[in-house]
C-alpha cells in the first residue's frame, strides 16, 4: 500500500515539473530526469488531449526494448503507458472497484510512447538530449478498421482505396498537404530538435509494400521530411491521416 502510494506520488510530482521551462534544444548534457521530463513535454505537445485527465501512468524500458508495463529504466529508452485508472489496491484485483471519476470522451486507451534518446550515429552511441526515436504504438480503431478492409482487397485501385479510407474517417488525404504542413508547423518541433526546414512532404497509400492477398500494405499516412538545420541530421516526421496525429519522430543522417 504505502509502495503504490509512493509510485502515485512520484507520477504526480513529475507531471507538475512539467511547468518548467523546456531545454531540450541545445543542452550539452542531460540526465535520467532530464530525458523523462522532455518525454513529458514531447507528449504534451503531440497529444494535448491527456491533459486534464485521470489517468494511469506508468514508465518502463522502451523502443528497441519490450519489457513490462512498469519496470526500472534510466530512460535512455522509455515508454510510457497511459491506462484507464484501476482503483483497486494491489492483491485485491478480484474486488469491485472504486468509483472511476467521469472521463471526457475521444480518447481511446491505453496509449503506448515510446522514445529513445540513443543517437545509433554517433562513435559512443551517445545518450543525447533530444528523442531520436519517437513512436506510438497504437493505432486509432478507425485506422485499423480501414486499414484491415483495404488490406482484403489488393486488386483495388487507388480511388477505391482512398474512397474507402474516408468512409471510415480519412480527413487528411492526399489533398490536403497544405494542411499537413500547417499541422507539422503549428507543433513547434524546433524545440526539440532546433530549427527545422521543410525538404519532401508525401501522402503513401500504400507505400513500398507489396499488394497481395493476406499481405499487410495499407499505410494512409504523411511523411514528412525534415533538415535539422546546421547538422547532418534530418527528421522523419509521420502524420496519420485520420486523426492527424503525428506517430513517429526518426532521425537519420542527411546524404549530404
Amino acid at each position: 500500500m504505502k509502495k503504490a502510494l509512493w509510485v502515485t506520488a512520484a507520477v504526480v510530482a513529475l507531471i507538475c515539473v512539467l511547468l518548467l521551462p523546456s531545454f531540450a534544444y541545445g543542452a550539452d548534457k542531460c540526465g535520467s530526469f532530464d530525458r523523462i521530463m522532455i518525454a513529458m513535454r514531447l507528449t504534451k505537445t503531440l497529444y494535448p488531449e491527456l491533459s486534464g485527465r485521470e489517468l494511469s501512468v506508468a514508465f518502463s524500458v522502451g523502443y528497441p526494448s519490450a519489457g513490462p508495463r512498469s519496470f526500472p529504466t534510466d530512460a535512455s529508452s522509455l515508454k510510457i503507458t497511459f491506462d484507464k485508472i484501476d482503483w483497486r489496491l494491489p492483491g485485491k484485483e478480484d474486488e469491485k472497484p472504486n468509483a472511476i471519476p467521469p472521463q471526457r470522451p475521444n480518447l481511446e486507451l491505453p496509449i503506448y510512447l515510446n522514445f529513445n534518446f540513443i543517437d545509433e550515429n554517433s562513435a559512443g552511441y551517445d545518450v543525447v538530449c533530444r528523442p531520436v526515436i519517437f513512436m506510438k504504438s497504437t493505432e486509432s480503431s478507425q485506422m485499423r478498421e480501414a486499414e484491415n478492409v483495404i488490406n482484403a482487397h489488393p486488386e483495388w485501385s487507388d480511388a477505391q482505396m482512398l474512397k474507402t479510407a474516408r468512409q471510415y474517417g480519412l480527413r487528411y488525404g492526399p489533398e490536403k498537404k497544405a494542411a499537413i504542413l500547417q499541422l507539422v508547423l503549428s507543433k513547434r518541433l524546433d524545440r526539440f530538435y532546433g530549427p527545422l526546414r521543410i525538404k519532401n512532404v508525401r501522402f503513401e497509400i500504400y507505400g513500398n509494400a507489396q499488394k497481395c492477398k493476406g499481405c499487410t500494405f495499407a499505410d494512409l499516412r504523411w511523411y514528412v521530411d525534415a533538415e535539422e538545420v546546421g547538422t547532418h541530421r534530418m527528421l522523419l516526421i509521420i502524420v496519420e491521416g485520420f486523426g492527424g496525429k503525428i506517430t513517429d519522430l526518426r532521425e537519420y543522417r542527411s546524404a549530404r
